[in-house]
């Protein structure tokens, strides 16, 4: 489409140059190299806008994984808890957090229970009201993936940042138990709060994870997979083979072929090793 737009452009010119006194119909060499450096430089121009456009969402992205792991390092900090998890949160912040205690109040064991969202969502509450995230997120009761329970990325605008603390086994290693920040897309408007959709092609995946880590869909601090914890949603393809996607250890590469939304990656302090 954009092809077609500069061709559209360049014939428009052409017209132009056409000296209909003269009843001349026909293209000098000369006329005819002015358009075809006019078409390339708008084709060029286009791709390099795209390139560019493409690095400020991947580059964007790394900001807000590095601001909300800041974050949440501050806040265990300055509250000697995780933030979802703080037993007297409501001593902190009253009503600005939650009609009642129990609605604001983590119960203080250290973890933000994977399976059981009430934490996770809180931890984004925390944050913001701790001053420690520019974005507000209610952390309502509500069990929907919703920018109220997880936090919308400025990067990609089909992408969500979630957490939980959990000990799950990657690629074949079991990693220490750590908070865990997923980036993926969601499906549901009712009923999960698991984040069940690829958002990010396999190309910016490793993008991604070569800026901030090792590069390897299947180790260190950043991994890559499909959606919802090794496929059967949307994307089906993050890594090749596709049968190590995930489970097999210490085996499997981005899957670079392909330019469909294919992966999610998760994020820990605890690498993958």
């Amino acid at each position: 489409c954009r092809a077609r737009w500069a061709i559209d452009i360049a014939y428009a010119i052409l017209m132009l140059m056409m000296d209909k006194t003269q009843k001349k119909y026909a293209f000098t060499l000369v006329e005819m190299s002015i358009v075809l450096v006019i078409i390339a430089l708008l084709v060029g121009g286009v791709l390099v806008g795209r390139t560019l456009i493409e690095s400020g969402r991947i580059q964007k992205t790394i900001q807000e994984l590095e601001e909300y792991t800041a974050a949440w390092q501050s806040f265990e900090l300055e509250y000697g808890a995780l933030p979802g998890d703080l037993s007297n949160a409501f001593d902190y912040w009253g009503t600005d957090c939650a009609a009642t205690a129990p609605l604001c109040n983590g119960n203080g064991d250290g973890d933000l229970e994977p399976g059981n969202y009430t934490e996770s969502r809180r931890f984004w509450r925390h944050l913001w009201l701790a001053n420690l995230v520019k974005k507000e997120a209610s952390g309502t009761t509500d069990t929907s993936c919703l920018p109220t329970n997880v936090m919308p990325s400025d990067g990609f605008s089909n992408g969500f940042f979630q957490v939980e603390t959990n000990t799950p086994t990657l690629y074949g290693n079991t990693m220490k138990n750590s908070l865990i920040m997923y980036f993926g897309g969601c499906s549901q408007t009712s009923g999960t709060q698991a984040l069940d959709m690829a958002t990010l092609t396999p190309s910016q995946a490793q993008n991604i994870d070569q800026k901030r880590d090792d590069g390897l869909a299947y180790s260190g601090k950043i991994v890559g997979y499909d959606d919802n914890v090794g496929g059967g949603g949307v994307g089906s393809g993050c890594v090749t083979p596709l049968a190590n996607n995930y489970t097999t250890a210490n085996e499997g590469d981005y899957n670079t072929t392909s330019d469909e939304a294919e992966c999610q990656i998760s994020y820990s302090e605890h690498p993958v090793n």
